[in-house]
């Protein structure tokens, strides 16, 4: 709704989560303990969306960091490990969209006073 998208027709839909102006949009959610080193996102080998949202959540769920990733340059950045595909964070500095672009979430952005 912050982004004026609709959603897909069911929570379970494969492939997409968010229709924003004619582009799907997949979302991935992580909650990450501090001590969890693993700073990666597990994608689909053959992406149905046209873009990929990255959200990071601290231990007590409030936005850490987005990245906001075209299909394109997540096939280009993808690592194979094992069977799986991921995204490494460290990859993808020039996609995180910087928290004053949200005001529409601030009260869910991490500040430098949340534990």
């Amino acid at each position: 709704r912050i982004l004026g998208a609709s959603l897909a027709d069911s929570r379970t839909q494969k492939g997409w989560d968010v229709e924003i102006a004619g582009k799907r949009i997949q979302v991935k959610t992580h909650a990450k303990a501090l001590t969890n080193r693993a700073h990666r996102t597990p994608i689909p080998n053959h992406p149905e969306y046209n873009e990929l949202l990255i959200v990071v959540l601290t231990p007590c769920y409030l936005v850490s960091k987005i990245f906001r990733v075209p299909v394109e340059d997540v096939k280009r950045l993808r690592k194979e490990m094992g069977r799986k595909w991921t995204l490494e964070w460290k990859e993808l500095g020039w996609f995180q969209i910087q928290k004053n672009k949200l005001a529409a979430i601030k009260p869910l952005l991490e500040t430098s006073t949340s534990t």
